[in-house]
């Protein structure tokens, strides 16, 4: 009921509806997911609050067009720029770039 009221509040600035009270616990944390995912969507968060939430998996690339190119143990990590490791021998590309 707690976390019910706190996205309320989040849903009613922008004028959505609020979510009903019969949601049950399953119900009501897939909610939450879906609400995180339109209130990060233009913040170049997702992939973090995914990894945060545990969500990472490999059937991500599978079942969520946004992430139809994500390739596992490669797109954790950003590649690091060629003007970095080459003034820098020490350092080594990350796991799965060039």
């Amino acid at each position: 009921a707690e976390a019910r009221e706190l996205v309320n509040l989040v849903r009613a600035r922008v004028d959505m509806p609020a979510l009903p009270a019969t949601l049950g616990v399953a119900a009501m944390r897939d909610r939450i997911l879906r609400e995180r995912l339109l209130e990060l969507g233009l913040e170049q968060s997702r992939l973090l609050d995914l990894k945060r939430q545990n969500l990472l998996t490999p059937a991500l690339a599978t079942n969520d067009d946004e992430f139809r190119f994500f390739t596992v143990n490669k797109s954790e990590l950003l590649p690091i720029p060629v003007t970095e490791t080459n003034l820098n021998p020490g350092v080594t590309q990350n796991p799965g770039w060039r």
